[in-house]
């Protein structure tokens, strides 16, 4: 969802082969109306960009200009519906929602058409895990299933009133590329029966095969998180791919929530061996500095969000109730422990969004490190955040 500096990297086009057609990086201009101004550079992980800006920001007018794959050139889709030339830098209304534009490979053989939007609103604290669907990519131009592609469900969240305010990602598309084949209900993140006769979320850890098992990485928990999940690496660096955390202006003050967790039979290690262990969930959230001492964009990944220094708050769900609660549900709290981390919460970034929010559940807790039992349970529903007035 974020990007880096600018001078990280040239701003000339990725090389490429040239069947590629991707948006690998969008800059902006007026670096005020971004939430995090230091995000000039915006990465693009998927179909779908969502960039944050301010609650005051002119979206009537934004001029987005593309970093894309060497030798493709992008396209916009007009109010007729028919792509027209040029798109780079032309400024355009996002005031009325989302805006289409497609990317036509270097040899003119293959496209990829992405839907870019802002989000100005403040990120939800409620999470009801009511409102999910497939990914758009699955879709042919008559609503069907495509084949060969990977059919996964992905979440949005939405006020009392309507309002979308913030997107879950998942690391479905990573098991994607291992089991393109599977059903969508047959992925480690699917939807279920939640509490209150609503919907809640199931995260089941899963045998991956294939490809993933020749890599040593044979199984995948089921997660959910605020953030972002880069494909692009999933198998080159897991951990890597999984981006936490969304821009927040608030105090969090507590995590609560309703949660259910039944652990697999048979704990495994990365290279497959039984060993005498029991599985265990993890339902957490915590805060972090999203800017460096000299101004550059944080993201914690699976890699760093174990220990990092930029972190100065963390709420995570009990013990016991992580070891499992016999399959049913139970209400859980879990307050904000700002005392055990040596990076202190300062008042006045809080407005300025210098800090993110992340909120994360997985059905094994070791399972970014791919050790758990085939089979645990966690589902979780009507999450909250309590944050200071």
């Amino acid at each position: 969802m974020y990007g880096c500096q600018e001078s990280d990297f040239s701003l000339d086009t990725f090389e490429s082969n040239p069947y590629e057609a991707d948006i690998r990086y969008i800059k902006f201009s007026d670096p005020k109306m971004l939430k995090v101004e230091s995000d000039t550079m915006f990465r693009v992980f998927d179909d779908s960009p969502e960039v944050p800006v301010t609650i005051d920001a002119d979206m009537q007018n934004i001029a987005p200009q593309f970093i894309l794959t060497s030798g493709s050139e992008i396209f916009m889709q007009d109010t007729n519906g028919e792509w027209t030339v040029p798109a780079n830098g032309v400024g355009r209304d996002f005031s009325k929602g989302e805006q289409k534009y497609m990317v036509v490979s270097a040899n003119k053989q293959s496209h990829h058409i992405y839907t870019l939007s802002f989000n100005c609103q403040e990120v939800a604290t409620e999470y009801h895990f009511e409102w999910f669907e497939l990914n758009d990519s699955t879709m042919d131009e008559n609503g069907s299933l495509k084949k060969n592609i990977a059919h996964y469900y992905i979440w949005k969240e939405y006020d009392s009133d309507g309002v979308y305010k913030t997107s879950w990602a998942s690391g479905n598309p990573g098991f994607g590329i291992s089991k393109v084949n599977n059903s969508p209900d047959n992925y480690p993140t699917t939807p279920c029966e939640g509490v209150n006769g609503g919907k809640g979320v199931k995260l089941t850890t899963m045998d991956t095969g294939g490809i993933a098992a020749m890599m040593n990485m044979r199984l995948a928990a089921g997660n959910i998180f605020l953030g972002e999940f880069d494909v692009s690496t999933a198998l080159k660096d897991a951990r890597a791919s999984t981006r936490f955390g969304v821009p927040f202006n608030k105090k969090p003050l507590q995590l609560r929530g309703w949660m259910s967790y039944t652990p697999g039979e048979k704990y495994q290690d990365r290279d497959g061996h039984i060993i005498d262990r029991a599985d265990s969930c993890d339902v957490y959230a915590l805060i972090y500095r999203n800017k460096d001492e000299n101004g550059k964009t944080i993201i914690l990944d699976g890699n760093t969000i174990p220990d990092s220094p930029y972190i100065v708050g963390k709420a995570r769900l009990s013990d016991q109730f992580a070891a499992g609660t016999n399959g049913e549900w139970v209400y859980f709290t879990a307050d904000f422990d700002y005392d055990s981390y040596p990076m202190e919460l300062v008042p006045e970034y809080i407005s300025g969004y210098g800090y993110n929010l992340a909120v994360v559940g997985s059905s094994s807790r070791q399972g970014a490190f791919f050790c758990g039992a085939i089979g645990s349970t966690l589902k979780i529903d009507e999450l909250e955040v309590i944050c200071e007035k």
